[in-house]
């Protein structure tokens, strides 16, 4: 049985579901697998209801999977599921990119985000700077201004990340060319060259699994 981790002093809530979601992203809870109210009460010493709410939200968020009157599972996905999921980040972003370009302006999360892609790559390689550029194309879903955008954007983000913690990285993808990707994307976006970021999204998907 594995170790719990320390749940914090934040809501029991709020710690139990960052708990579980480092665990699912970590593939420390395989693939497929129940996760049942009674498996998390039982791992994290919490209570029925605590489980019950932290499950619900990693179900809304897409890290878990639920039919009617069954257990949560780990959904395992496949290459085609890959190529849906990228499929459809490649049209919301284009399009909400876009938008950016042409009647926004990108906000100082995104150079925030921009700016902790070095320091996750130094410490965490190649996986901790695939999870800083979805969090730098959160931060730009975020300048849309747009709360559902947002939400839908997350979750096909969290799925990626499923999808990535499953399967090894794309051939070919480097530290140098997701740098060097994101700093022209910005750039495009600063220029207000709507037809240069549309190119640089569609490339950007297209690379990965095509």
């Amino acid at each position: 049985m594995m170790v719990a981790p320390a749940l914090g002093v934040v809501s029991r809530v709020d710690a139990l579901t960052r708990a579980l979601t480092r665990q699912v992203l970590r593939a420390e809870i395989a693939p497929g697998l129940a996760v049942s109210e009674r498996f998390v009460c039982d791992e994290f010493s919490v209570a029925r209801s605590t489980a019950r709410v932290a499950l619900e939200r990693l179900v809304a968020s897409g890290l878990l999977s639920r039919a009617a009157n069954k257990s949560a599972r780990i959904p395992v996905f496949d290459l085609a599921d890959a190529r849906d999921l990228y499929f459809a980040r490649e049209l919301l972003e284009c399009e909400a990119l876009s938008s950016i370009a042409e009647y926004g302006h990108v906000k100082d999360a995104v150079r925030l985000s921009f700016a902790h892609f070095d320091r996750r790559a130094a410490v965490e390689g190649i996986h901790g700077a695939l999870d800083a550029d979805m969090d730098f194309h959160s931060a730009l879903i975020g300048s849309t201004g747009s709360s559902r955008l947002a939400r839908m954007h997350a979750r096909l983000i969290n799925e990626c990340r499923l999808f990535l913690s499953q399967h090894k990285m794309p051939v070919g993808l480097s530290l140098e060319k997701i740098r060097a990707e994101r700093a022209e994307l910005l750039a495009a976006l600063e220029e207000r060259n709507v037809h240069k970021v549309r190119t640089l999204v569609s490339a950007h998907f297209s690379f990965l699994w095509s």
